[in-house]
């Protein structure tokens, strides 16, 4: 089974996605991007943000572009 992917940017359409669970939300939009909530819970889910390259750092995106691939240990 591959893992559940938890941080992730798309170049196509330059958003930036950080969840932090799976399952059914609510979004609340912002002029940046969403928040998503638990529908019944009203727990924070996630975000999903928008124009993510003029608004995150640079070593933010390319850390979410290969989030998929292993990296050596920070010291």
């Amino acid at each position: 089974m591959q893992p559940t992917k938890i941080a992730s940017y798309d170049p196509e359409v330059d958003i930036a996605m950080i969840c932090l669970e799976e399952g059914r939300a609510v979004s609340e939009r912002h002029s940046w991007g969403l928040i998503d909530r638990d529908q019944d819970t009203g727990r924070l889910m996630g975000f999903e943000i928008w124009k993510a390259s003029t608004v995150l750092p640079t070593e933010m995106i390319e850390a979410l572009r290969t989030a998929d691939k292993p990296r050596g240990v920070a010291a």
